[in-house]
Order: C-alpha cells, then structure tokens, then sequence
C-alpha cells in the first residue's frame, strides 16, 4: 500500500520542498500539495489504495501560529496521527510549545538545506509511522546510519566491545587477556586511578563504603565493559570499588596506551564512546528505578509509621480506659452507699407523710397522686376543671384544685367548707411534696442506673440480662423529661404520641436513660436553645412484627456526614476533645442498652434537622 504525504505552504520555500519530495519519492507515496491548512477541509481525503496521511511537511508563513497550524493538520480525519516535519527560515522559534509537548512535531529543518537531504527525512519519517501503523505484514526498516556513533549505538555491547578490541589492536597490536577469579578488585574506592580496563567477558560489581562499615552496591547488570574512565576523566580518584563477581576475561591499558591508540585510530574515540554513553544511560535507568523505588519504599514506610503511631494511641486509649473502668468502679463502689441511703429515705418518706396527713385524707390522697407522677391529658384536665368549676363557681380556684390533682367533686366540697384558703394551701403543699417525692424517686433510680451503666461499660459481663417486664415507652419518656427540666427551660419541647404506641419488654430505668442522653445530645448540640419534637408510634416492618419507634429531633447545626458513623463509639466527641455526658458517653450508652432491649438506633442528619430513631420491639411480640 502506498503512503499519503502533504506538503502544507506556499511561497518558494514550499515550492522548493515540495519538488524536491516529489522528485525523490514519488513512486513510494503520493504527495499532495495545498497552500494553507483551511485547503483541508475541501480534500476528499486519501487516493484509494493510499494509507492515511502518515507525514505532513508543514512550511509555516511569517505571521503563523505553528501551534495553530499543527492543530489544524491534527483535526482533520484523514490525518488523525500523522508525523509532522517542519520546514522553516525562521531563526528563531516561539510557537511550538503545545505541539511539542503533545510530541506532534517529529523534526524541524532549516533552510538552507543539503540537497536530498529533506527528501531522506521524509523518507526516514515515513518509515518510522508505518512502523507504528503496520500496513500488511512488511515492516519497513529504517534507513542506515552513516556515522559510526550512531551505528554503533545500535550494536549489541558484546559485539561493540569486540570491535573496540579490533581497533586498540589496530593501533597498539595484539592485546594480551587477563583472566581472573571472583573476588579481584581492579579498583579501589578513593585510590588513584591511571589505567583502564575492558572487560570482554564475565561481571563486574561497582560498591562504595557504606556508613555501617559495610558495601554497598551501586552498579552490577549495568556496570559496563568499561572501568576506570570517569576516573580518568577528572583526574582523582575511584568513586568505586570494582571487583570480579564471576571468573572474567579482561584487556588493561595504561593512560599511555589509550592515547596513543585515540591519536592513531579514530575508531578507538568513537566506540569508546558509545561504550561509555550505554554504560552511563544504563546506570542512569538503574538510579531512576531505584530512586521510584526508595520514594514507594519511603511512602510504605510512614504508612506504617502512621499505623504504628495509631497502635500507640490506640494502645494509650485502651490503658485510659482500662484505668476509667478502675475509676468508674470505685465510684460505683462508693456511690453504692450514699444512693441506697437516697432510696431509703424517699421510701420513709414515702411511708411517713401520709400517716401525717392522715387528719387530712384529701391532702393524702393528692400526695400519693403526685408521687405517683401519673398526668392528665389536655382533654381530660379541661373535663376535669369543668366539673370542679361546676362546684366551686370560680375558674381560677378550679385550675388550682386540677393543677394540685383534686378532681373528685366529693373532696372538692369538703375542701370548700370552712376555711377555704388554708385548705387550698394545705391541698397544695401536699401536691407539691408528692411531686418532689416522685422526682426524688426518680432521680435516685436513675442515678442507680448511670453508675450501672458505667459499670457495664468499664467492666461489661455478658451473663447480666435485661429485666424483662412491660414498660410504658411514654412514660419513661416523660420521666427523662422531667430529670433534664433544668436544660429545657430555653428549649420548645414537643411530645407527640400515637394512641396505639406499644408497651416493651425490658427496664423502665434503662429507658429512661436513653431518652435522658439522647435529649442531652440534641439540647447540646442546639447550645441549650432551639425546639426538640419527640414523636411515639408504632410501626411493622416486612415481616408483620410490631415496633415502639421513638424518634427525637432537633433543629441544631446537624452531624457532618463524614463523623455519623462513629456517633455512637464509647469515646466519640464532637466537644473539641472533651469528652461530654450524652456526647462522648451517652450515645455508646444509649446505642448499648437499646442493643440489649434487642432493638435499633439509628441517626439521620443535615444541617437544621437531626434525628435520632429509636425502635423497640413490642412486648406481644417477644413473649
């Protein structure tokens, strides 16, 4: 198949090109000429039978882009990747910067030009491109190489350093071989160097003292027959230690003979040369991969220093645990007592006032009441209120009687009789202590609880099991309320609860905590201001089984999505490292006692809106 080639200008400088192309090459490739690259995009494209276009002789005018040009050429469809071979007499050269960094520019020539010599570039180039594009199974060869540099560049070492032994012969007559053993330096590290050695067979290891008072190998495949010239080439001594790894064959010269030998052939220079040039690139090749592999090796190396320096932290975190598990029981040991005491004297008192109301049953019976914590909703307490105010005829005394637990309309006028202030104050009073003994009650269990569920975290036994009876869900979610009415008093607390949320298995206390921590949580993350929305339904999932779901949300700045997954890790903060309670702690707390209630949690977040989803089994379900 015949090759395409486009001679791209006008003006004598391509007139001449283009002749000189034609002339010589015509019947190896069809060469079409055009005097600007816009002349492309009327061209059909290659003749049939011809390749694509496979060398462009570009001859730029004095006020174009090169650059452009190229780019031009590059576009066109028939010529997707074609050698480019610029043809100038500009001097100077300063648009061919993106060309030549896309490697689109094979070759510049100058005029005033050898004559045939253009035509055997393109030639040249032509070859080069149906060697990238085969066309058929012929491979053209390259044309030969005129100098012997070049030539002998392309030879094997071993048939180089033949002919460098033909010419010193030539020059200085028959050399004799020297044959070592292994282990023969014929070098020495900082020692003058005035001789040189060739080696024609065997190998050869090039080291340096190491600091450790060692060697270190510098140079072996690619050491090179020759040894001693760079040596020679400053004048000081051997950077190297040469010596025999195998049993080698080697020709010596002194300083002498070498130039004797450069003075009379010019052979010797030449492949000296070439010897050496391979000799360095190889070594060059050698100290790049080991460089690309010393910076790999460096790389690995601070990966493990990095993970060795996570171990240690991580080995310190678990000492500092282990030392808080030591910590927490000896507090749990030593609130053991002070909480039980707590518990004791909210159950005397518990026992003792009604017996000291007990001239006042009214007031007995709202005490009990209260301590019960039990609430009426918005409908029944507006019923109520009618129903007092329809005995009283005074709204404002009817909120106060509902609001103290009276509503039975009986004690309603047994209260009225008499002196009805002091009875109301007394009823009040009794309301009161009730509700402050209710959250005495509650705090101490709950108290009780944190320092077991510290316990569990710093020592966790797995033979302990969750008490397993029916809980209220809204109840507990109530009480933890009530425990954190403290952090609430900026914040718009909502509870919602669907008609037919269901009881769970489980312990009232535990729960409690829970809702304590998670609500900590949000009002944290709001800086104790905001609005918090707790939701209760039930729910079933695929499988028909029924679920108490909690959901608590908050209007806070929301957890990056990068940190969600670790929220519920035992030492997970977002408090600048400090570890808070309901951040660093409560969350793993929560997360494991909702775990042991055999239940999930889960977290949704954005800026504006997070929540917390907690779900329950029903107590029908697991029993």
């Amino acid at each position: 198949m015949i090759s395409t080639v486009l001679v791209i200008g006008e003006g004598p400088l391509a007139r001449a090109a283009m002749r000189e192309i034609s002339d010589d090459i015509g019947e190896e490739a069809i060469v079409h000429a055009f005097k600007r690259t816009p002349d492309l995009a009327a061209w059909p494209g290659p003749a049939a039978g011809a390749t694509h276009v496979a060398l462009v002789v570009l001859v730029p005018g004095e006020e174009e882009v090169v650059d452009d040009l190229i780019e031009s050429v590059i576009a066109h469809p028939s010529s997707p990747d074609p050698r480019i071979l610029l043809v100038t007499d500009r001097p100077h050269l300063d648009d061919i910067s993106r060309a030549l960094d896309r490697r689109d520019v094979a070759g510049v020539v100058a005029t005033p030009w050898t004559p045939g010599s253009l035509a055997r570039y393109t030639r040249a180039e032509v070859a080069r491109w149906l060697r990238l594009h085969p066309v058929g199974e012929t491979v053209p060869e390259l044309p030969p190489v005129g100098s012997d540099l070049l030539r002998h560049l392309r030879l094997p070492v071993a048939e180089a350093t033949r002919e460098l032994l033909e010419a010193l012969e030539e020059a200085l007559g028959p050399r004799p071989r020297i044959h070592l053993p292994e282990g023969v330096r014929i070098s020495r590290e900082d020692l003058d160097m005035d001789q040189l050695f060739i080696v024609v067979s065997g190998r050869v290891s090039l080291a340096v003292r190491s600091s450790t008072g060692g060697s270190l190998t510098l140079n072996h495949t690619s050491t090179g027959p020759i040894i001693g010239l760079l040596a020679l080439t400053d004048r000081r001594g051997s950077m190297v230690t040469a010596r025999t790894t195998t049993p080698c064959e080697i020709v010596q010269l002194t300083v002498e003979q070498l130039d004797k030998a450069l003075a009379s052939n010019p052979r010797v220079g030449a492949i000296l040369a070439t010897l050496a040039f391979r000799a360095l690139s190889a070594r060059l090749r050698r100290a790049q991969s080991d460089r690309v592999a010393k910076t790999e090796l460096n790389r690995k190396l601070q990966q493990t220093l990095n993970e060795l320096r996570q171990a240690r932290a991580d080995l310190v975190a678990q000492a500092r645990m282990a030392t808080l598990g030591e910590i927490a029981a000896g507090i749990a040991h030593e609130l053991n007592n002070p909480v039980a005491a707590l518990t004791r004297t909210a159950e005397h008192l518990a026992e003792d006032l009604p017996r000291l109301l007990g001239s006042d049953p009214v007031a007995a019976d709202v005490l009990q009441q209260a301590r019960s914590g039990r609430q009426l909703d918005a409908r029944d307490e507006r019923a109520a209120r009618r129903a007092v105010d329809a005995v009283v005829k005074d709204p404002v005394l009817a909120r106060r009687l509902v609001a103290a637990g009276v509503t039975d309309p009986l004690q309603v006028r047994r209260l009225v009789r008499g002196k009805k202030d002091d009875a109301l104050q007394h009823v009040e009073l009794a309301a009161g202590v009730g509700a402050a003994l209710h959250s005495l009650e509650i705090a101490a269990s709950h108290i009780a609880s944190l320092v077991e569920g510290l316990r569990r975290h710093a020592r966790p036994d797995s033979s302990e099991e969750t008490e397993h009876q029916p809980i209220d869900v809204l109840e507990t979610v109530r009480a933890a309320l009530l425990l954190l009415g403290h952090r609430l008093q900026d914040v718009r607390v909502g509870v919602d609860a669907a008609p037919d949320v269901p009881a769970v298995l489980g312990a009232s206390a535990d729960l409690v905590q829970v809702w304590t921590n998670l609500v900590t949580n949000a009002v944290d993350a709001m800086s104790d201001a905001g609005e918090l929305r707790i939701t209760l339904d039930r729910v079933t999932d695929e499988r028909r089984v029924g679920w108490a779901r909690v959901r608590v949300e908050d209007n806070g700045p929301g957890v990056p999505a990068e940190l969600q997954e670790h929220v519920f890790e035992p030492r997970f903060t977002t408090k600048h490292g400090v570890v808070r309670f309901g951040l660093g702690l409560g969350l793993g707390i929560a997360h494991t006692i909702v775990h042991n209630h055999h239940g999930t949690i889960g977290l949704e977040s954005r800026p504006g809106r997070t929540v917390f989803e907690v779900r329950l089994p029903a107590a029908e379900e697991e029993r």
